[in-house]
């Protein structure tokens, strides 16, 4: 190697560390990558149940997997449940014990609501006002 070649490797090798200590990875914070929400995909109604009784709960119809939240008014618990495609969601209520007001999100799997299914957002969510997350 001449010395010409090692002036250019020098001023290369000079050229990368100045990047690596200007470049400080800990500073660069990541966008949350957004989805919309595929409502679409869970219509929510009567499923079959365990010997053929209806059910309420939801089938997914999309082609991904899909995580589902489910909420009734007063409760304190949120219902999330992961389904493939074409999977049966049954909530292990009757039609008729399901309450007719209800609130939910759908998302795929790996992502969450931009706004978190709990009552005080009830309007937002049953508007259909929110994305998907990068969880």
């Amino acid at each position: 190697m001449n010395s010409s070649d090692r002036c250019r490797l020098r001023i290369v090798c000079n050229v990368c560390i100045s990047l690596l200590v200007c470049f400080d990875p800990c500073k660069i914070q990541a966008q949350p990558q957004t989805v919309p929400h595929r409502e679409s995909c869970t219509a929510w109604g009567a499923v079959r149940g365990q010997y053929g009784h209806p059910y309420f709960g939801t089938v997914n119809s999309c082609d991904e997997a899909v995580t589902v939240q489910l909420l009734f008014p007063g409760s304190p618990n949120v219902m999330k449940h992961d389904l493939k495609p074409q999977e049966v969601f049954n909530t292990g209520l009757t039609i008729e014990e399901a309450p007719d007001l209800y609130a939910f999100t759908t998302c795929p799997v790996g992502y969450v609501p931009s706004v978190p299914l709990v009552e005080k957002n009830w309007s937002t969510i049953i508007r259909s006002q929110y994305q998907c997350v990068k969880e």
